[in-house]
């Protein structure tokens, strides 16, 4: 299975914002901490393009600090989940200009739940308010 599915002419995009050879490292700030879907993509896109220690990323504790880093000049590049609610924020903002838009697999997500309570009468009781069934995406 392919992780990234990046388009041919998303490619030489991405190809010429990491040029190989390059002796510069670009540095690309995305959603941390470590074992993030951000960072699984992120790690993805090192190993796409050779391994090459032309990008380093960068772990950010929000979205926002990635785009403030980015129109700062501290990173290069934002990689940002276009499940991420306030994705409209990156295509507004007059200092950043969108680069790719490509497809990346995150890893696979398991979902826990408690055991249901047994009740004084030997039967299951419902979930109380604070045991919620979820699921995640992050």
């Amino acid at each position: 299975m392919e992780i990234l599915q990046i388009s041919e002419s998303e490619r030489r995009v991405f190809d010429a914002l990491i040029p190989a050879g390059s002796a510069k490292s670009v540095k690309l700030g995305t959603l941390g901490p470590k074992g993030t879907s951000s960072e699984y993509i992120a790690q993805s896109m090192a190993r796409s393009i050779g391994g090459r220690d032309a990008l380093r990323i960068v772990l950010e504790s929000t979205y926002e600090q990635c785009m403030t880093a980015l129109a700062d000049g501290q990173v290069d590049l934002a990689l940002v989940a276009h499940a991420y609610p306030k994705i409209n924020a990156f295509y507004m903002n007059p200092l950043l200009e969108p680069a790719i838009v490509f497809r990346g697999n995150t890893p696979e997500y398991g979902l826990a739940t408690r055991p249901p309570a047994t009740s004084p009468t030997g039967g299951t009781t419902s979930p109380s308010p604070t045991r919620r069934r979820c699921g995640s995406t992050t």
